[in-house]
């Protein structure tokens, strides 16, 4: 099923894409998933966005595919991997290991975060990020209120009075 969200590495191609995943005998069917979780641990944080594109548009040539399934796929296997990392012993010889690799899928997922136009990301996420929203918007609400207060306290309370003759004199103090 993942073999069409990710492009692979061409079998004994000695130059391939950056972003293709695989090994030089490419890469063993069901184990995609895996290969595209190998490259980001690679990868620097400035190439994610790049990365992501490149098997987005793989993804998106075949058909009729769309970007929300791929999100949600991508979504999914990089929280699972945080997760089964997580529940590693921490007293395992790979312990480092683990913790750069949930490090490196964080900082992937933090990526992904603005990308996500569905609400696929977990609840306490999105509420936590709305909720984060609202009290900015009140802050600012608040301080559009006082200027407008502020604004009121210089409210003009007698309107001038021209007389028909100096009607030129108040044009000129205006402009």
């Amino acid at each position: 099923m993942s073999a069409y969200y990710f492009k692979a590495r061409k079998t004994f191609d000695f130059k391939p894409h950056p972003f293709a995943i695989g090994t030089i005998k490419g890469v063993p069917n069901g184990y995609e998933d895996n290969h595209f979780l190998l490259k980001i641990y690679s990868l620097k944080k400035a190439v994610f966005d790049d990365y992501y594109q490149y098997h987005l548009e793989y993804y998106l040539s075949g058909g009729n595919r769309s970007e929300k399934e791929f999100f949600s796929h991508i979504w999914h296997i990089v929280s699972d991997r945080i997760d089964y990392f997580k529940g590693q012993s921490p007293y395992s010889s790979k312990h480092p290991l683990y913790i750069s690799n949930i490090r490196k899928l964080n900082e992937f997922q933090s990526f992904l975060s603005p990308l996500d136009k569905w609400n696929i990301r977990p609840n306490d996420m999105l509420i936590k990020e709305k909720d984060e929203e609202i009290a900015k918007l009140r802050l600012e609400l608040e301080i559009l209120r006082n200027k407008l207060t502020d604004l009121d306290k210089y409210e003009v309370s007698v309107k001038p009075m021209i007389q028909d003759e100096h009607l030129p004199t108040f044009i000129d103090l205006l402009q």
